[in-house]
């Protein structure tokens, strides 16, 4: 009685082992197995690829949030001390006013008129140099409320890459977009143009 070879599809007898005309072995198990085992040796491989390039780019991906939020937080550090710096320049002139009042009003002339129109004009520039103080420290406040904000940020964000690399297979993933951030910097950069 004859049968088909696994390999050729010829006709052989039925108690040949091994293929005459292609020298297949005629066990399905061992005539399968080198193919098996050299799928499985692809698969294996390309897994142990995607894990490595996976945590390459969630690496990466970390590294490039990290120095991000590092240059928002040092640009953010940058205005609050230029604000600072006005605010004490602001300082300085109201109290150049004010003592510019107490000289005006020491060095009062008979000239009633005069003097009063004088008074007038230093209380305008102490007025304006107290708004613009306050401007200066409201702006000030605002800055270092954003910073910390940004601070929370980075550390929740930190945490979430570091859950992100438990994972057992993990997935590489843009990071999402963080509309504050840009909130933040286009208020930042409003309020120094403002200056």
């Amino acid at each position: 009685m004859a049968k088909q070879c696994i390999g050729c599809k010829r006709e052989i007898s039925t108690g040949i082992l091994i293929c005459p005309f292609c020298g297949a072995n005629q066990s399905f198990f061992q005539y399968y197995l080198k193919s098996f085992v050299l799928f499985l040796l692809i698969v294996i491989s390309a897994i142990i690829a995607g894990y490595y390039l996976v945590n390459q780019s969630v690496a990466q991906a970390k590294l490039e949030l990290e120095q991000s939020h590092e240059r928002q937080l040092n640009q953010a550090e940058e205005k609050i001390q230029r604000l600072e710096t006005a605010l004490l320049d602001s300082q300085k002139q109201l109290r150049a006013a004010q003592l510019e009042i107490q000289t005006s009003l020491e060095n009062q002339t008979a000239n009633a008129d005069q003097a009063g129109a004088l008074e007038a004009e230093l209380n305008q520039k102490l007025k304006n140099a107290q708004a613009d103080a306050k401007r200066q420290q409201d702006r000030a406040g605002w800055l270092s409320r954003e910073n910390a904000k940004l601070k929370t940020e980075i550390e929740t964000l930190k945490q979430q890459l570091a859950g992100l690399q438990n994972l057992p297979t993990p997935v590489p993933a843009q990071p999402d977009p963080i509309p504050v951030n840009e909130q933040v910097s286009e208020n930042i950069d409003s309020s120094v143009r403002n200056e």
